[in-house]
């Protein structure tokens, strides 16, 4: 089973509670909410491979500026830890649960990682290709016709050796 999700820090509810990342109960109900789910999807005996969230690209810039930004990509580009935090939960879940693995892509889809700070913009990775093009136009949203095979390879290769690691065995 292949999770690959980006919103997990975007506000939440938990009963009639609206929960934003800057609070303590929010990232409890995350990982609750994670746990539960992964009990649900591995009830079977399936494995979840996780993908860790990738830095949002420089593409960004298309949609949002210092002057005007949604709330839910302000916080993309201004506050990068909350990616990392949902990151760390995950890969912190995965080193203790041999039901979940994590798998990451930066290398993948970032020429260059997030230079950090503080800036506006900070968050972003460059995602352009070889050839000058960016990976996610808008910061988010792969280009498929233009890198859908290169990051679907690269997804293929990482979660079959995930699974690999589980049973022992080795892919080609």
């Amino acid at each position: 089973m292949l999770w690959w999700s980006r919103y997990e820090v975007a506000d939440r509810y938990d009963g009639q509670t609206l929960l934003d990342p800057t609070m303590p109960e929010f990232w409890a109900a995350q990982q609750r909410d994670f746990q539960a789910r992964l009990d649900a999807l591995t009830a079977g005996g399936a494995v979840v491979v996780a993908v860790l969230t990738e830095p949002p690209g420089v593409g960004m810039h298309s949609r949002c500026s210092p002057q005007k930004c949604p709330p839910i990509l302000e916080r993309m580009v201004l506050h990068d830890e909350y990616r990392t935090r949902w990151n760390d939960i995950m890969t912190a879940q995965a080193d203790t649960d041999p039901r979940l693995f994590t798998i990451s892509l930066d290398d993948v889809i970032c020429t260059t990682p997030p230079p950090g700070g503080t800036d506006f913009g900070a968050a972003l990775c460059d995602d352009t290709t070889p050839s000058g093009t960016l990976r996610r136009p808008d910061g988010s949203h792969f280009d498929l016709e233009a890198v859908g095979d290169e990051v679907g390879d690269a997804v293929l290769t990482r979660l079959l050796a995930a699974v690999d690691q589980r049973s022992g065995a080795t892919s080609p």
